[in-house]
């Protein structure tokens, strides 16, 4: 479970808050959970409202048109508590049941989505020793917006690592079981055990399915003008 936190408005449970988070997943079995709070005068949070949504077919759809999806969801009673660390309760109340507290008011939230010519997500391992085959390091990996972010553990808010995808950057096959990620200050080495996957991230990390795509589109037009003529 991945969470997030925007920035709570003092005074003011009506806030429009405008915060984009990416959540990454392998499919599209997700739930996500809206927990909307206040802050009184000694800045202890107030909790608002809550609500759960069942994302899979928001997300299915949005993936599938392509399209950015927006969805308005009110708010109710609280089901889920979202712990602090410490497991201390978030939110001032009543034995943290909020059976009494007055629920109001609606959350729209927007869904979109990433490409999937130049997107993947999934585990990688990183060879640490070129000796010790034993010096490896598992990530979960997710390729979005020219960065490689890997994660320690999959639902991790944030990354470890982010390696920029840029000009500048080199990737190429390392004795044909690792690719090899070049910036101007370090070296990376990657793996999978499946062949298949492995090619699909060399593939996906250089743009060759982009490049593929592109020039697919070119010779269509180029078709479809010769047509017409």
């Amino acid at each position: 479970m991945s969470r997030f936190d925007t920035q709570v408005p003092q005074h003011d449970v009506f806030g429009r808050w405008n915060e984009t988070y990416m959540i990454y997943f392998c499919n599209s079995l997700v739930k996500l959970t809206f927990s909307v709070s206040s802050k009184d005068d000694s800045l202890r949070p107030c909790f608002v409202g809550q609500a759960i949504v069942d994302a899979s077919y928001q997300l299915q759809r949005t993936f599938v048109s392509g399209v950015c999806q927006r969805h308005k969801v009110s708010l109710g009673s609280l089901i889920i508590d979202p712990k602090e660390f410490g497991n201390k309760p978030t939110f001032r109340g009543d034995g943290g049941s909020f059976e009494g507290a007055k629920k109001r008011g609606y959350i729209t939230y927007e869904i979109h989505p990433y490409s999937n010519v130049e997107s993947k997500c999934g585990v990688l391992e990183e060879i640490l020793s070129a000796v010790l085959k034993s010096a490896r390091k598992k990530w979960f990996a997710v390729l979005v917006d020219k960065q490689l972010l890997l994660f320690s553990h999959y639902n991790d808010s944030k990354p470890k690592v982010t390696i920029p995808l840029q000009i500048g950057t080199h990737i190429e096959w390392h004795k044909d079981v690792m690719i090899k990620i070049s910036t101007l200050d370090q070296s990376w080495y990657l793996t999978t055990q499946c062949l298949k996957q492995r090619t699909a991230w060399f593939n996906k990390l250089t743009g060759f399915y982009r490049e593929m795509l592109d020039k697919s589109v070119i010779e269509m037009r180029s078709t479809l003008n010769r047509a017409i003529n």
